[in-house]
């Protein structure tokens, strides 16, 4: 319930409490499921299937948490890009083909390394919405936030 769910599901008017305080068993969560994909107006639910998994420009690839280093950026897999999180990675020196942009792990501030930028400063517990402007054709990064630091 935590990360904003709760939240979520109260703007399609449903109360999670009265599905889960039994439990968390498959058949509740599947009922969860089928409830919320009732109230879920039909542009939601043609958004979020036609979601990408990652977007690519010349200079940047972003994805949700993360790629494996050890993999070509080509091979990543829809694990790599959702649920990365390898202290290679985190490294500073890490270096690969694009630089990539991701959140998945909150932090402080904006982390931005030479080939790696985390935009998420946990927005859904600390307030602060962060977010980065980019442009293949200059180095500028220009982070913007609601922080008041």
């Amino acid at each position: 319930l935590n990360f904003g769910v709760d939240q979520t599901f109260r703007s399609y008017d449903i109360e999670i409490v009265e599905f889960i305080k039994d439990g968390f068993e498959d058949d509740v969560i599947d009922k969860l499921r089928n409830e919320l994909l009732k109230k879920m107006d039909a542009t939601h639910i043609n958004f979020f299937k036609n979601l990408e998994l990652s977007f690519a420009s010349e200079k940047y690839l972003f994805v949700h948490a993360g790629i494996d280093p050890k993999k070509k950026l080509d091979d990543q897999s829809k694990q790599d890009f959702l649920w990365s999180r390898s202290s290679e990675f985190f490294n500073k020196d890490f270096k690969t083909d694009k630089i990539i942009v991701h959140g998945h792990t909150p932090e402080l501030d904006i982390v931005s390394h030479p080939y790696r930028i985390n935009i998420d400063t946990g927005c859904y517990f600390s307030g602060i919405l962060s977010s980065v402007c980019l442009n293949d054709n200059s180095d500028d990064r220009i982070f913007m936030s609601n922080s008041t630091n």
